[in-house]
This record gives C-alpha cells, structure tokens and sequence, in this order.
C-alpha cells in the first residue's frame, strides 16, 4: 500500500493561501542562494586554514577550523531538531542567523585583537557551527507550513 499523500492532502497540510506560499517560496530561494557563501567558505574552503596559519594556529587548530562545522551537525542535529518542534521555529532561525552573523564577524576581525586572536577566531567558529546546526535543523519544519510536499 502507497503511504504517499494525495494533492489535497499535501496541500490542506499548507497554512497560507497560495499566493503568500508562492512569495514565500521564492523567499526561501533567495535566502537559500545569499546564505550559502559562509558555510561553503568555512567547510570546502582552504582560505580558513590560510587565515588560522597566519594567525600562528597550531597545524591541529589550523585542520580543525574546516571541520566544526560538520562535527556540531553531527552532534547537535537530532537533538536541536527534537528541541525545536513545537517551538517557534522562525524566531530561532532569526536569532541563529544574528548569532551567526555576528559569529563571522568575530572571525573575521580576529586578526586585529592581537594576543587574543586565535581564541576568537575558535570561539567565533564555535559559535558559527553551533547556530548553522540550529539553521540545519529548524529550516525544512519552518518549509513545511508553505511549500506542499509534492513541491519539497
């Protein structure tokens, strides 16, 4: 037996009518396609290990810069997603994106506190990971309300 959804099962389960789903949809895109530019940079990219090495970091720190991001998903998804439902999921993915605007930010001026530079550049991408999981985790429960399954 197919356990699939009908059309207007899927589209009863939309809680806006389908002009505000369609806006917020490409919403969504566009948000999508402007916030991918921090994550790749710090996950794919060899600039952050550039930038710790100049910092003086450690080669261990230096490797380590690439991976938290993918070791805070791993450990914090599930139970960031558990905590989440019933929970406002837009008021978190607006603090988390804040968090981890300032997060970058952090990063990036680390090179100017002097002494304390590496220490806020970790703390920074820390932070970063941390709230790319809590980003991870509410998005797609945060789509549901808008775009219909045939369209997820």
């Amino acid at each position: 037996m197919d356990d699939r959804e009908t059309p207007a099962e899927a589209r009863a389960e939309v809680a806006f009518p389908e002009p505000v789903c369609r806006r917020a949809m490409r919403s969504a895109i566009l948000s999508s396609l402007c916030g991918v530019y921090a994550p790749v940079l710090i996950q794919d990219s060899a600039i952050l290990i550039l930038y710790a090495t100049a910092l003086s970091a450690s080669r261990f720190v230096s490797l380590t810069t690439t991976s938290m991001q993918s070791i805070a998903l791993a450990l914090l998804y599930i139970p960031l997603a558990h905590w989440m439902h019933g929970r406002s999921k837009r008021r978190l993915l607006v603090v988390g994106t804040g968090v981890s605007g300032v997060a970058m930010l952090a990063v990036a001026g680390a090179g100017w506190t002097g002494a304390s530079a590496q220490a806020l550049m970790l703390l920074g991408l820390v932070a970063f990971s941390m709230m790319q999981s809590v980003f991870t985790a509410g998005w797609f429960p945060l789509l549901r309300g808008f775009v219909p399954i045939e369209e997820r």
